[in-house]
């Protein structure tokens, strides 16, 4: 198969001889709107990136990124033609089946394209095996019930995600159709509005195309396990989230108040200096005392507005929805990160300018305080460094805290190790 791209032209072979389709021409639309915020690079980074996996031969990698464009642009189906193709020569034919077939269903899947997909779709059913999944329902239950299988990987850099299938009516209950590559081994659980399966094992172990059958039992879900409205938060023990909340408030607080305090020593002691006796005290004695109180007044910037950052993420506590503060965490974490290294380079630029001009030789000081015995930039870039630091470090606080003592039944988060040839890192994978 061959990778459909959009400002390159690129001739892939896969590592198996397959009908290659040719390359699509994409589709002219603006930029969805991008999803995780981790994501930094922007659309065509992104897709130059998978692509020069999948010409590397790092398919898995290619897959992965692909599919990450695919949830970010749901209106560009290169991108999930893509991911199929970078599951087809990784050998992931099951994924392959899945994601062409819903190539196929978009209505403007046309001509060339439909057809080299659909050939492309064959040969990759030819390559697994039909699993029958029948779902026992109880009594009264009703509503949408989805099998899902997800592939037991062997080894930490074989990462595939899950396969959701929606279930039809079956005589005892639902019925699904999941196509998994022979030789593999799989769990396949069900789950549906207030009903849960029991995760099953399974090894396929017959011939591509021959039909293998299994039974899986949904039962309702403990009362206790159902949510209504908001996700609440669950093993994060009110208590907790009320000392946090008030934790920060109170330290956020704290530290706002002792940054104005030393901000006003400072710009006291500062406002004293602009009638410095040069011819008695000395020149430099008067410039040490400028720099001296300048410092003291920064110092003071900063510390209130890493009071500003603390007493947000008390008040980001507040909340009692789980997925709303995870959310306003990350956005918090996002502009803290900026602030610091927008405040840091702010800060180095306005010192080296203060420094330069304190240390030259002057004829008059009332000029010389007149230029830069203020230095405001000075304190607003020790203010955003400030900030940026009390933001970041409430909001890494909320989220570990929240992570190792709280979660939710939808916030299954699975970390696997990624290993090869010159890379080694890890893949945070889950719904959020």
């Amino acid at each position: 198969m061959m990778l459909s791209c959009a400002a390159w032209t690129l001739l892939i072979l896969p590592p198996t001889a397959v009908p290659l389709a040719r390359v699509q021409a994409a589709a002219t639309q603006p930029s969805a709107a991008t999803g995780p915020a981790a994501v930094n690079g922007d659309k065509e980074e992104r897709a130059g990136q998978a692509a020069n996996y999948y010409s590397r031969g790092r398919y898995v990698e290619a897959a992965l990124e692909f599919e990450g464009l695919w949830r970010d642009f749901p209106a560009e189906p290169r991108f999930l033609f893509n991911a199929a193709a970078s599951r087809y020569a990784a050998g992931h034919y099951a994924h392959t089946v899945m994601y062409l077939g819903e190539y196929l269903g978009r209505s403007e899947i046309a001509g060339e394209d439909r057809k080299e997909a659909q050939a492309q779709l064959d040969e990759a059913r030819n390559k697994v095996a039909s699993v029958q999944v029948v779902v026992r329902l109880p009594a009264g239950a009703s509503g949408e019930v989805t099998v899902v299988a997800q592939h037991v990987a062997r080894g930490a850099s074989d990462l595939r995600p899950e396969l959701r299938t929606t279930t039809r009516p079956h005589a005892d209950g639902k019925m699904a159709v999941v196509q998994l590559e022979p030789g593999s081994n799989w769990v396949v659980r069900a789950e549906g509005p207030g009903l849960t399966s029991e995760a099953q094992q399974i090894e396929v172990t017959r011939a591509a195309g021959q039909p293998v059958e299994l039974r899986l039992t949904a039962t309702a879900e403990p009362e206790a396990a159902k949510t209504e409205g908001p996700t609440r938060e669950q093993g994060l023990r009110p208590a907790t989230a009320r000392a946090l909340k008030i934790g920060f408030a109170a330290g956020g607080g704290a530290a706002a108040a002792v940054g104005v305090v030393v901000l006003a020593v400072g710009a006291s002691q500062r406002g004293r200096l602009a009638d410095c006796d040069t011819a008695v005290r000395g020149e430099l004695a008067c410039k040490q005392d400028l720099a001296a109180a300048l410092r003291t007044r920064d110092a003071g910037a900063a510390v209130l507005g890493a009071g500003v950052g603390l007493l947000a993420g008390g008040l980001t506590w507040i909340s009692g929805d789980l997925r709303k503060r995870r959310v306003a965490w990350l956005a918090e974490a996002s502009v803290g990160a900026l602030a610091l290294i927008g405040g840091a380079a702010w800060l180095t630029i306005s010192s080296n300018n203060f420094n330069k001009a304190n240390t030259t030789a002057i004829d008059d000081w009332g000029t010389h305080y007149a230029a830069v015995g203020g230095s405001r930039g000075h304190a607003a870039a020790a203010g955003v460094f400030g900030l940026g630091a009390g933001l970041v470090g409430s909001a890494v606080t909320g989220l570990l805290v929240q992570r190792r003592r709280g979660g939710s039944a939808t916030a299954r988060v699975r970390v696997d190790g990624l290993f090869g040839a010159g890379r080694a890192g890890l893949v945070v994978s889950g719904r959020f």
